[in-house]
C-alpha cells in the first residue's frame, strides 16, 4: 500500500469515527472544564471557611475574656460596696448619719475628717461624696480639688436620681456614667437604718480608670461596652463610631453576632453579669481577617490563574464544537443567493445528521423553487388582472362626475348634487385608506343620508350630537355609514313608517364612543342573543352569516384585537329602540389589513 493511501485511509478512518462520535463524549470535554472551575470555587469556599473558623475562634475567645472581665467587676464592685458602707461601723459617724436635728459645727467637722480619711485609704477612686439626708448636706471633694468641701442642697436630696436609683434595688446601690475625665463610672451606694431599713445616707464616688485596666478591650481596634440593665452606656473604654446607636447594641447582644456601624462590620460578643450588668465586646471583623490576609492574596493569585487557564480551555474547545455549525451557518446564509451545493461539515454524530438535513432541505428548496415558477407566472397574471378591476369604478365615479356637470349646465342643480354625493361616496369607498379621520366619515355618512332622505322624504330624521373635539381620531373607514344604514334597513317596519336616528360621539378615558340610537321596531330577545353570539363566533377560520354588524364587528377585532367592541341593545316594548355602541381606542393605531 503507498503511503499516499494509508494516511488518505487514516484520515477517512479518523473522520469517520468523528462523525459517529455522539455529543456527550464532546460535552464531557467540556464537563471536564468546569471541573476545573469548580475547583477554583472550592479553593475560594475553603478560604471563607478559614475566615469562618477564625472568626468563630475570636468569638469563643473574646466571650472567655468577658467571662473573666465581668467575674472581675463584680468582685470589684463587691470591694466598693463592703467600703461604701464603712460610715456605718463607726458608731459616732452612724450617729450622725441617723439624727433628724440639724448637726453642730463639731459634728460635721467629724463626718468631714471620716470621709477625708476613707477617700485616702484607696488610689482608684477620683472623687468621694457623702450625702446627708437629714441634713440634705453634702460633704466631700471633686476630682481635681485638693479640698473637702461641705455644702446644703437647694433641693430635697431624697428626689435625686441617685437616691431613686439606689431605692430601686434590693442592693442598694447604682452605677451611673461618669461626669469626670479620666473616671470609668459613677457608684453610688445608700446607708440604712435597721431595723426599718431607711435611707439615712449616700455615698458616691467615681471610680479612676486607669485602676480598672482589666476593663480594656484585649486586641486592637475592640471597643468594650459597659450597660446597665436599662441600656444606658456606662462605659466605653474606646470612643464609639460616629454612627453607633447605643441602644441597637444594647438590644442586639446575644441576638446577634454581627453589627454594621458606619458600613464597617463588627463582630458582638455579650455577657450578662449577676449585678445587672453587661459587657459588650465589639471587634472590626476586618481587624480579625487581618491574620489570614496573605492566604487570601495567594488564593487570590492561584484562582486568577486557573480562571485564565480555563478561560483558554473553554474558547479551545467551544471554538472547536461550533466549527461545523459556524460552517453550517455561513452555508445556510448562501441560500439566498442560489448557491444550493451540498456540504460536509463533519464533527460528531449530531453535526453530521445537521449537514446531512441541510443537504436535503436545499434539495428540496430548489425543487419547489423551479416547480413553483409558473405558480409565479400566474400571480403575475392575477395582478394584472387586478389592475385592469380598478379602471372601471374609476370610469364609473368619473362618468357620474361628467353627468353633474350637464345637469348643472341644464338648471337641475338637485340632479347635480345628488350625483356629486354620489361620485363623492364611491370615490371615498375606493380610495379612502383603511383608516379615515373621524370628520371624513361623518362627511361620508352624511353623503349617505342626503342620498336616502331624497327617497324617504320626511320619513327619515337624523339627529346628530356630536364632539368636535373627537374629529380628528382615527376610525375604521363606513363602520359609521353602516350603523346608520343598518338602523334605517331594520328600523322601519310593520306600523312603523317613519325613522328618527340619533347620532352621538363622546370620549371615555382613552376611548370614542361613538352611538347610533333609532326608534324603529327593535329587536326581539332571541334575536338580540343570536346577533351577539355571531359577534363571539366571528373567527377569520369560520365567518359568521353575512349580517352587517357582524362583518364590522369583524373589521374591528381584525384592526384593534380586545381593545374596541361593537355593543347592541334593543327593546320592543314601547317606547322601542335599537342602540349601537361602537368604542374605539383613540392612542392606538388601527393595524393595517
Amino acid at each position: 500500500m503507498r503511503p499516499g493511501s494509508f494516511v488518505t485511509n487514516a484520515k477517512n478512518h479518523i473522520k469517520d469515527k468523528m462523525n459517529r462520535t455522539p455529543l456527550w463524549i464532546e460535552l464531557s470535554l467540556f464537563i471536564a472544564l468546569i471541573l476545573v472551575i469548580t475547583t477554583a470555587v472550592m479553593s475560594l469556599v475553603y478560604y471563607r471557611r478559614n475566615r469562618s473558623l477564625t472568626i468563630e475562634n475570636q468569638k469563643r475567645t473574646s466571650q472567655e475574656i468577658l467571662r473573666l472581665k465581668m467575674s472581675n467587676l463584680e468582685s470589684y464592685l463587691e470591694e466598693l460596696a463592703s467600703f461604701s458602707v464603712l460610715p456605718v461601723y463607726d458608731s459616732t459617724i452612724y450617729s450622725y448619719l441617723q439624727s433628724q436635728q440639724p448637726l453642730s459645727e463639731t459634728a460635721f467637722k467629724e463626718v468631714q475628717n471620716a470621709v477625708r480619711t476613707y477617700y485616702y485609704t484607696r488610689n482608684d477612686l477620683l472623687s468621694y461624696r457623702i450625702h446627708l439626708l437629714n441634713q440634705n448636706t453634702t460633704i466631700g471633694r471633686t476630682a481635681g480639688q485638693h479640698f473637702f468641701y461641705r455644702y446644703q442642697q437647694e433641693e430635697d436630696l431624697r428626689k435625686s436620681k441617685l437616691y431613686a436609683q439606689c431605692a430601686g434595688r434590693s442592693s442598694y446601690y447604682a452605677i451611673f456614667p461618669p461626669d469626670e475625665e479620666g473616671a470609668v463610672f459613677r457608684y453610688g451606694h445608700a446607708m440604712i437604718r435597721l431595723p426599718e431599713r431607711d435611707i439615712i445616707a449616700l455615698v458616691e464616688f467615681t471610680v479612676n480608670a486607669s485602676k480598672l485596666q482589666f476593663l480594656s478591650g484585649s486586641k486592637d481596634g475592640e471597643i468594650i461596652c459597659l450597660f446597665d440593665d436599662l441600656g444606658n452606656l456606662i462605659y466605653a473604654d474606646s470612643v464609639l463610631p460616629e454612627k453607633a446607636d447605643v441602644s441597637t447594641i444594647f438590644q442586639n447582644r446575644g441576638k446577634s453576632d454581627y453589627l454594621r456601624i458606619g458600613g464597617k462590620q463588627y463582630l458582638m460578643v455579650s455577657r450578662d453579669g449577676n449585678l445587672d450588668l453587661s459587657l459588650v465586646s465589639l471587634i472590626p471583623v476586618s481587624d480579625i481577617t487581618e491574620q489570614i490576609r496573605e492566604s487570601q492574596i495567594l488564593g487570590l493569585f492561584w484562582g486568577i490563574l486557573i480562571l485564565l487557564l480555563a478561560l483558554l480551555l473553554s474558547y479551545v474547545l467551544i471554538r472547536y464544537l461550533s466549527r461545523p455549525l459556524g460552517t453550517l451557518s455561513d452555508k445556510q446564509s448562501q441560500v439566498g443567493t442560489g448557491n444550493f451545493a451540498p456540504i460536509d461539515i463533519g464533527g460528531c454524530l449530531e453535526t453530521k445528521n445537521l449537514s446531512d438535513s441541510y443537504n436535503h432541505m436545499t434539495s428540496e428548496i430548489k425543487d419547489l423553487i423551479e416547480k413553483n415558477y409558473t405558480s409565479q407566472i400566474n400571480e403575475k397574471t392575477a395582478r394584472l388582472t387586478a389592475l385592469e378591476a380598478q379602471v372601471n369604478p374609476h370610469f364609473l365615479y368619473n362618468t357620474l362626475q361628467a353627468i353633474g356637470s350637464e345637469a348643472l349646465l341644464n338648471d337641475q342643480p338637485d340632479i347635480y348634487t345628488m350625483l356629486v354625493s354620489l361620485a363623492s361616496n364611491l370615490r371615498y369607498s375606493i380610495k379612502a385608506p383603511n383608516t379615515v379621520l373621524f370628520s371624513e366619515e361623518l362627511q361620508y355618512t352624511d353623503n349617505y343620508i342626503y342620498l336616502q332622505k331624497l327617497r324617504m322624504g320626511e320619513k327619515l330624521t337624523v339627529i346628530r350630537q356630536v364632539d368636535d373635539d373627537l374629529l380628528d381620531v382615527k376610525v375604521p373607514k363606513v363602520s359609521l355609514q353602516l350603523l346608520v344604514e343598518n338602523s334605517i334597513l331594520h328600523g322601519i317596519s310593520g306600523d312603523k313608517q317613519s325613522i328618527t336616528i340619533t347620532l352621538r360621539s363622546f370620549r371615555e378615558a382613552d376611548h370614542l364612543i361613538i352611538q347610533v340610537t333609532d326608534n324603529g321596531v327593535g329587536i326581539e330577545e332571541a334575536e338580540l342573543n343570536k346577533i351577539r353570539d355571531s359577534f363571539r363566533e366571528q373567527t377569520l377560520a369560520k365567518p359568521a352569516p353575512q349580517l352587517g354588524l357582524s362583518n364590522l364587528y369583524n373589521r374591528l377585532y381584525l384592526m384593534y384585537r380586545e381593545d374596541a367592541k361593537l355593543e347592541i341593545t334593543s327593546s320592543v316594548q314601547e317606547p322601542s329602540y335599537t342602540t349601537v355602541s361602537m368604542v374605539l381606542p383613540i392612542s392606538r393605531e388601527a393595524r393595517t389589513l
